[in-house]
């Protein structure tokens, strides 16, 4: 750990961090106002609670083989290189065509 310290400790010393402290009445009002709206925006938007959990202790996602292995694909799929490359074949294939 660092500095001995838990994730939930750490967790609480980073959102105390956050947290607005030295500002001037106008811009603690604002702050306080579009916080307020990103909260309302939050609590709109149903985010999985395991995501949060997840992202909260900082471990990774579970992602299977299978997963991985098509992410991979289509990842190597939108290379700019391999889609030049189609695009070069298929042209070939349709100049052999004519």
């Amino acid at each position: 750990m660092a500095g001995g310290r838990t994730k939930e400790e750490l967790l609480a010393i980073r959102k105390a961090m956050m947290k607005p402290s030295g500002l001037s009445k106008r811009n603690t009002e604002q702050s306080q106002a579009s916080e307020s709206d990103a909260d309302s925006k939050h609590k709109n938007s149903n985010l999985p609670t395991d995501l949060m959990d997840r992202l909260a202790k900082g471990s990774r996602a579970e992602v299977s083989k299978k997963e991985m292995k098509a992410l991979t694909n289509k990842n190597y799929e939108n290379l700019p290189e391999v889609r030049k490359r189609k695009e070069e074949e298929k042209k070939r294939e349709e100049f052999k065509l004519r």
